[in-house]
């Protein structure tokens, strides 16, 4: 088993070395790594692309997904967009496998509640009034500044 994890997490640093050289990752580019179903997830992370973009000062975000109508969907969200590029599975595993291990690059946003392992959220939804939204921008996002649309 820990062999398993091991290759799946070597093969998730492969995928992030060719991502860095591909998209310049390192130049201001940052990755939102999108694996979950939670629609409503999706989406509050989508309307928020540019938000993210002026807070932390970045050139542009690449999407990766195994989703197609977030793809098709960040094509009309915002021109901050450099990329939505479909990625299997296996390799969303890959990447989230080799996060675990090591977390290897403050340009990688998972966007899950759930995800990498240990991560609970969720736990946080309704709590005192925490929505999706706010999760997403607080604690995925990183957006320090975001005072909810209630306050």
């Amino acid at each position: 088993m820990m062999v398993q994890r091991m290759k799946k997490a070597y093969a998730g640093r492969s995928m992030w070395l060719k991502l860095k050289a591909t998209y310049d990752i390192d130049r201001g580019v940052y990755v939102l790594l999108m694996p979950e179903d939670d629609d409503e997830l999706n989406e509050q992370t989508l309307a928020h692309i540019d938000d993210l973009v002026a807070h932390r000062g970045a050139r542009a975000v690449l999407i990766l997904t195994n989703k197609q109508w977030i793809i098709q969907k960040a094509k009309i969200c915002s021109d901050k967009i450099l990329a939505a590029v479909e990625v299997s599975e296996a390799l969303i595993d890959g990447l989230l496998s080799y996060y675990e291990l090591y977390a290897f690059s403050e340009r990688l946003l998972i966007v899950s509640l759930t995800r990498p392992y240990g991560r609970k959220l969720y736990q946080s939804l309704g709590i005192h009034g925490v929505t999706r939204e706010d999760l997403v921008c607080l604690c995925i996002l990183g957006i320090r500044d975001w005072t909810g649309k209630g306050y």
